[in-house]
């Protein structure tokens, strides 16, 4: 997962090298400053040798230097190869947006070079750029086109296998399999040589710990003949326990009133709540403790302050569960 296998937590780019779809720590030259600190720290992906047909991934962030709020407007690409989108388009001071870049190298053959504008709007006008290349081969298929694991919970085995062929050069070999994700756990093993192709498969493995998100990561097979062919890989990775709501929004709200508000806690086996904790006094909690089940509803009761303010707590909800077994809510109201 690259960056990050950097929320966004499609977090494996923040995958390890998995990113949720977090970021790669490809780092390049900067044209995009301001002065004293950048807007963007890395403006160039090469994606290097690609199996035609695969649709390539990259994560960018912007960053807003400026002691004002940044405005990002139009964004447009050189080609339909590629496309792109921000996740956001005001920027506090401090804060960071995510472009995500794709390339969708069936539209073409052989190597190409693409341009990503950028328009930041306020507080000054300035295009940013940021250029993403890959090398597009015919001769070189991949099926299928990533290492696609779907949705999977934390904790479980999880395995995904592609397998690669080269066309027409029969002394033809992947000499190594990079990998900088610790997460990931690659195994090449090579099924069939002979005039017509060289054929590999390549498994991977994730470690039961892979922290839950969207991730994306690259796996490269470095050949004798000098290029290195990307393998995308991607998975969504769902917690152990999942609570509904994740968030509890009271919005605006009397001072001094009891409200009460539902939430449900599921599992991947029966397992009981041990506690329920929060700074606030305010904040009380209703549930079975001795039951043992794979669901769980929750009551929150809550007495709202005396004076009007903001109020922000996370709800921890502690379970038996051997791993993974914490859940949070965020509670939030305005008492007005």
């Amino acid at each position: 997962m690259s960056g990050g296998l950097r929320g966004v937590p499609i977090a494996l780019v923040g995958l390890i090298s998995l990113s949720c779809i977090t970021q790669t720590p490809f780092v390049d030259s900067v044209s995009a400053t301001t002065g004293a600190k950048p807007i963007a720290s890395s403006t160039h992906k090469d994606f290097g040798t690609v199996p035609r047909g695969i649709v390539c991934l990259h994560q960018f962030t912007i960053h807003n230097p400026f002691d004002r709020p940044m405005k990002l407007g139009s964004l447009r690409t050189s080609c339909a190869c590629a496309s792109a989108t921000l996740d956001k388009q005001e920027l506090a001071p401090g804060e960071s947006a995510t472009l995500t870049v794709r390339v969708d190298t069936g539209k073409y053959v052989g190597q190409r070079v693409f341009t990503v504008f950028v328009l930041v709007e306020q507080p000054v006008l300035q295009e940013l750029q940021f250029l993403v290349q890959a090398d597009s081969r015919e001769d070189i298929t991949l099926s299928p086109k990533e290492l696609a694991f779907g949705r999977i919970t934390r904790g479980q085995a999880a395995e995904a296998s592609v397998t690669l062929t080269r066309y027409a050069v029969p002394n033809w070999q992947i000499v190594a399999v990079e990998n900088d994700n610790g997460y990931i756990e690659p195994q090449l093993t090579e099924l069939r040589r002979d005039t017509a192709q060289v054929q590999y498969r390549l498994t991977a493995r994730l470690r039961p710990d892979v922290p839950p998100g969207s991730w994306f990561a690259e796996l490269w097979l470095r050949a004798n003949d000098g290029s290195r062919i990307l393998v995308p890989l991607t998975v969504e990775v769902v917690p152990s326990l999942v609570v509904t709501p994740k968030e509890v929004h009271l919005g605006r709200v009397a001072q001094g009133v009891q409200i009460e508000r539902r939430v449900i806690l599921r599992g991947p086996k029966p397992f009981r709540i041990l506690k329920l904790a929060a700074d606030d006094p305010q904040l009380e909690f209703l549930w079975q403790p001795d039951e043992t089940r794979s669901t769980h509803l929750i009551t929150i009761r809550y007495r709202t302050p005396t004076q009007a303010g903001q109020v922000r707590q996370i709800i921890r909800i502690f379970t038996d569960l051997p791993n993974d077994n914490l859940a949070e809510i965020l509670f939030q109201a305005d008492v007005q």
